[in-house]
């Protein structure tokens, strides 16, 4: 599971959409989050530089991710990997908007503006009729302006920062460079420096007596992506290197060789043996392309620097323990797992969560203890007997005298996933799969046979309700 949700996570990051006021209403339609939403009292979620993290803010990403992503029927697992990317889109967010907030400003009007506007699109008649379906989906109409005001003046802040990158006539083009490389492991230890720094003296001063750059560069270069090409680079252009490298290349003149330039790599010497405008594939007006490309570089080198030298904290033990979880450090998060629970006791996801931790850990006696809880406390839970069922098919693979009682025990469970998916389709499907690669034709063949009600169900309503739309319209 945990190999999967990493897999997942690629796929989920590239997907979801920024939060900037892309879609104004917010996601407006409610959904039930099985307890990941946060509240007013939760607000030592996490802290961002000494603030509070703001539970609207969290709430809107969260269902808005569930939209996208669909809805509430998700696995616990799922869910709480949904979870902490609201959390980490909200502190990153929060990160922006206190800079946002230093360099920019909202009039009144252009929030009333906003909201107009996003009146108008939802076909909402009065500011009554508004504030009225806000409260019914848990908004309370200040937090809701604020939160246009948030977005409005994050939106100034990336537009300033955009207008005011410019071009050079170095953006315009692209350098072909040869290197010669010579490693610096550790700065700090002087000795190792001093001999990088005495050979690559040594290089410099054998292509000053005329030696060829090339086959210097294939005998000496500890640059192994290059060496074997006498030390070329080929083409790039400007933000593709390191800058001090970057800025030594681009001084130099066709043939010119540069003196020792130091990185963060080591020492280097390079030769500039072409420089050429750069080509738009499509055709379009190259100052154009490359402005575009500059000013949303420019955008990203600015969360870049914020994220750097922000101050995070995760407070809540669950959230901690999941991103631990996540970055592999499940001990850590079993740690975390248990204060959560201390705190709270009755919370049985908190306990399927550490059970899934003593999965990763091969401990299945503890997780077998962990996920049971989680089923007495929560019974009609589909996903909580699965990850039981895979808990005592995963023993019974390691048990000689009591395997068929752990696979019967495994089957049962699976069983019960079955009767109370309800008209999870997803699910069902999944479930199917399950049980042909065990052998359960019967319980397969009832799943398939549940799909088509369920699909004869959801056509009969769709038409019943097209239906109705019909009359109701003049």
């Amino acid at each position: 599971m945990l190999k999967y949700l990493r897999e997942k996570m690629k796929i989920i990051m590239i997907s979801i959409v920024v939060v900037f006021a892309a879609t104004m209403f917010y996601g407006i339609g409610s959904l039930s989050l099985k307890k990941m939403t946060v509240s007013d009292s939760d607000k030592t979620v996490a802290k961002i530089n000494g603030m509070d993290l703001n539970p609207a803010r969290y709430n809107q990403i969260m269902n808005q991710m569930l939209g996208q992503f669909g809805g509430d029927k998700q696995s616990p697992e799922t869910m709480a990997y949904l979870q902490e990317l609201a959390l980490n889109q909200t502190v990153e967010f929060q990160i922006l908007l206190q800079d946002a907030k230093k360099n920019a400003s909202v009039r009144g009007e252009e929030i009333d503006g906003a909201i107009s506007s996003i009146m108008a699109s939802n076909k909402i008649a009065s500011q009554k009729e508004f504030k009225s379906i806000l409260e019914q989906r848990g908004y309370k109409y200040d937090d809701f302006k604020n939160m246009i005001k948030d977005e409005i003046l994050l939106q100034k802040r990336i537009r300033d920062i955009r207008e005011k990158t410019k071009i050079s006539t170095d953006d315009l083009r692209e350098i072909d460079v040869s290197h010669i490389l010579i490693r610096v492991a550790d700065f700090k230890n002087a000795s190792q420096e001093a001999l990088a720094m005495k050979k690559i003296d040594e290089i410099s001063a054998k292509l000053k007596a005329g030696e060829d750059f090339s086959t210097l560069a294939k005998e000496y270069s500890q640059d192994p992506g290059s060496k074997s090409n006498g030390g070329d680079l080929g083409f790039f252009g400007m933000g593709a290197m390191v800058p001090d490298f970057e800025k030594a290349a681009f001084a130099l003149k066709p043939g010119q060789i540069s003196d020792v330039v130091k990185t963060p790599y080591g020492f280097h010497i390079m030769k500039l043996n072409e420089t050429r405008l750069k080509r738009s594939a499509d055709k379009k007006d190259i100052k154009e392309v490359v402005l575009a490309e500059k000013r949303e570089h420019a955008v990203k080198m600015w969360i870049m620097d914020l994220k750097v030298k922000a101050k995070v904290e995760i407070l809540n033990n669950s959230f901690r323990a999941w991103d631990l979880r996540m970055k592999g450090r499940v001990n850590e998060a079993v740690v975390e797992y248990n204060k959560a629970i201390a705190a709270t006791p009755q919370d049985a996801y908190l306990h399927l969560f550490l059970g899934d931790c003593y999965m990763d850990l091969s401990q299945f006696v503890l997780a077998l203890q962990e996920y049971s809880k989680a089923s007495a406390a929560l019974p009609a839970d589909p996903y909580v007997h699965i990850n039981l069922a895979t808990c005592y098919l995963t023993i019974s693979k390691n048990e000689k005298e009591n395997k068929s009682k752990y696979e019967n025990l495994g089957f049962e469970e699976l069983r019960t996933a079955a009767s109370v998916s309800g008209a999870n389709i997803t699910l069902k499907k999944q479930l199917i799969d399950t049980f042909k690669k065990l052998g359960l034709r019967k319980e397969a063949s009832q799943q398939e046979d549940e799909i088509k009600k369920i699909q004869v169900r959801m056509e009969f309503e769709k038409n019943i309700s097209e239906k109705l739309l019909k009359k109701k319209t003049p």
